[in-house]
């Protein structure tokens, strides 16, 4: 082979002899190589490190931001009564317990948790104040663990007192729950028939 060649060479006639082979191994790759008769060449391995610039790039550019998942829900709703009825309405067990019929765990303390509907819905309080917001993170616990919405419940009275808005934002709302079922209609329906309704009828706030 090549090697046995260049040492016998340099064994026989000394350091000339080996400079002139690899002077011609020098041009034998200069005209193509093993490869000049269309032998194909192994690729190179990719570099698993990024060029100075790719990172420099990479690093001038802000970070994604997450996506928004899920739906919206939002209702403006009319009552003759005060800011107050309704914000207390929300957190009085008794009265969530009549017109709802179903067991109500209620508190007003920022990261506490209350609970409706015999415990099927949760939310966690994380913003309160009194007569005017309510924000909340909510779900069904039949809903994907961890998934939450953010529902928000703003009242004011825009045409004097005793003519409540009650303005309701809900985002994060998830497509279905663990079992495949539509989960939007369900939000609204509870809030339309269980809530809006009943709180009409049954605590006098008008139709």
């Amino acid at each position: 082979d090549d090697d046995e060649v260049a040492r016998t060479a340099t064994n026989k006639a000394g350091i000339p002899v080996a400079q002139k082979l690899f002077a011609q191994f020098v041009k034998d790759f200069a005209d193509g190589g093993p490869f000049a008769d269309g032998a194909v060449a192994p690729k190179k391995a990719p570099s698993s490190a990024p060029s100075a610039d790719a990172a420099k790039s990479a690093a001038s550019k802000p970070p994604p931001e997450p996506a928004r998942k899920g739906r919206t829900v939002k209702m403006t709703e009319k009552f003759y009564c005060r800011p107050n009825d309704i914000y207390n309405t929300f957190f009085d067990e008794g009265r969530v317990q009549t017109f709802t019929q179903s067991r109500a765990e209620l508190t007003r303390e920022v990261g506490a948790t209350c609970r409706m509907f015999d415990g099927q819905v949760e939310a966690v309080n994380e913003e309160i104040v009194e007569n005017k917001l309510i924000r909340q993170r909510w779900r069904f616990v039949n809903w994907e663990d961890g998934c939450w919405s953010d529902l928000r419940i703003e009242l004011s009275e825009p045409d004097g007192p005793g003519n409540t808005v009650m303005r309701l934002t809900q985002t994060g709302i998830p497509e279905e729950d663990r079992y495949g079922n539509n989960v939007v209609d369900v939000v609204e329906q509870g809030w339309n028939e269980r809530y809006w309704k009943r709180m009409r009828q049954i605590m006098g706030f008008g139709a």
